[in-house]
Order: structure tokens, then C-alpha cells, then sequence
């Protein structure tokens, strides 16, 4: 269970366009834009990994951007896909699927290299095809470090920006940041704290490890962009425990029932 929370206003949150909410992919969303077609931004849902069941029920509309889907086929079997979906070109998608690499690699010729540069699970097939790399990409992967520190001519330092395995050269090179990007890095919070003034606000509110930062600077919010993090929500341990509690009445009520007295001697309570 969950909510908003406290320092979020709901109402700010959800009174303009919704398309970044559809992107949020907390557990609890797809609960919420399932009982609104209307206002949903297909785009937008394509790239929720939460809302696996909507996007079946709308997969095959116009609106939807096919090349956003990949990001919610990692939670789905890829053979699936492929059969149920045959009509649907998936390999820019796939290629840059960490979920899709053993069908990936059995299918090289079919691969988007420069949306593969970009795919975590297939360093060791990039490091076997350096002429193939798109550099701007790989620059953005977290699992190519050792590749962009042993080619460093080749980064491209404003995808770089984004990456959170990248920090350590981010710090050495702070001149070359593009601070826009950073802003969206969720492991360069310390920096960005130390350089308010060079934050893009709109991408911050869209870090999820900036809740703090945003707490403390509301009023350079953009709340329709922050619909979009998935950290606005928390557990409800107040709705847990008495969720709980309402349970461990009714189990107590069946286990004490007369007809489990002749059980009461093995469970311990004669």
C-alpha cells in the first residue's frame, strides 16, 4: 500500500497534462490511468513497465510509439512477443533490451548498433565490434565504463552526464558536464547540490533520488513532469498496519473456530 507523499500536492500534481504520470512506473499506476482511457498519453505508456496489461489491450492502435515499447518488454517473454506480435518491426526496441540478448545475439544482422551501444547485457559483443559502436550511446551505457575510460576521446560527455556509473569522470572533468543532463543522474545528487544554479529543474523532477532536493526548492517544481517519478510515492504503513491487523482478526477467528477445538492440542494451546 501507498501514497503520495506528505509534501506533494495532489492537486498541483495531477491539474495538467498527464503524460508523464503515464511514464511512472510505480506498482500503483496502472491501477490509477486504467480507470481514465481517456486521458491517457499513449506515448507516454509505452514506456511504463507497470502497465504491461494496458499496453496489450492497446498495443495495436496507431497512437502508440513502438520505439519506447522496448522498456516494457523486459518483464515479458521475448518468444511471446515475437508470436504475438509478429506484424510489429521490434528490432530497433529489442536491440537495446538487456532482457533480449541471447535472441539478440543469435540475430546480429539484425541488430541496431547504435541502439545496442546503449544495451547493458551486450558489452562483450561491443568490445568484439568497436567499428560498429555508436559512441554517443555507449557513452550513456552504465556497464561500458571500461570501454569509454580506455577510448576517452570518444565520449560524448552529454550522455555521459546521464550515466550513473560515471561519476568518478564526471568529477575529473567537471568543465566538460552538461549539467542539463546531470541533472537527471541519479547518482550525482552531491554535485548537483553543490551547484544549484546550473540545475535543469523540469529534468531534476524527474530524478529519483531527488526528493529531498525538490522538497526543499517547491517552488521551481514543474509537478506535471514530477507525475513522472516514481519516488513521489511511499509506503502507507498507517494502511499496512491496519490492513494487517483486519487479517490477523480473521485468521484468529478461523483458527478459533469450535469445529478446530480437536486441532487446538497439536497447535500448541492445550
Amino acid at each position: 500500500m501507498y501514497k503520495l507523499r506528505d509534501w506533494i500536492d495532489e492537486e498541483r500534481l495531477f491539474d495538467s497534462d498527464i503524460g508523464h504520470f503515464c511514464c511512472n512506473t510505480h506498482i500503483v499506476v496502472s491501477d490509477i490511468i486504467e480507470k481514465d482511457y481517456v486521458k491517457l498519453n499513449f506515448n507516454g505508456l509505452c514506456a511504463n513497465e507497470g502497465a504491461i496489461s494496458l499496453i496489450d489491450k492497446l498495443l495495436f492502435r496507431d497512437r502508440l510509439d513502438f520505439l519506447e515499447i522496448n522498456k516494457t518488454f523486459q518483464k515479458i517473454k521475448l518468444i511471446d512477443i515475437m508470436e504475438n506480435h509478429n506484424n510489429i518491426r521490434l528490432w530497433d526496441c529489442l536491440s537495446c533490451n538487456p532482457a533480449a540478448i541471447s535472441f539478440l545475439e543469435a540475430n546480429l544482422h539484425n541488430v541496431n548498433w547504435d541502439y545496442f551501444s546503449g544495451n547493458k547485457a551486450a558489452m562483450h559483443l561491443l568490445n568484439k565490434n568497436l567499428n560498429k559502436i555508436n559512441w554517443t550511446f555507449l557513452s550513456k551505457n552504465p556497464a561500458a565504463i571500461f570501454l569509454l575510460e580506455k577510448y576517452p576521446y570518444n565520449i560524448d560527455w552529454t550522455f555521459l552526464s546521464m550515466n550513473p556509473a560515471a561519476i568518478h569522470l564526471l568529477e575529473k572533468n567537471l568543465n566538460k558536464i552538461d549539467w542539463s543532463c546531470l541533472s537527471l543522474n541519479p547518482a550525482a545528487i552531491h554535485l548537483l547540490e553543490k551547484n544549484l544554479n546550473k540545475i535543469d529543474w523540469s529534468n531534476l523532477c524527474l530524478n529519483p533520488s531527488a526528493m529531498k532536493l525538490l522538497e526543499e526548492n517547491q517552488e521551481k517544481i514543474d509537478w506535471s513532469i514530477l507525475s513522472g517519478n516514481s519516488e513521489i510515492f511511499v509506503c502507507d504503513y498507517l494502511k499496512m498496519k491496519e490492513s494487517k491487523a483486519l487479517l490477523h482478526e480473521n485468521i484468529i477467528v478461523k483458527m478459533f473456530h469450535p469445529r478446530n477445538i480437536k486441532k487446538f492440542e497439536g497447535w500448541g494451546f492445550l
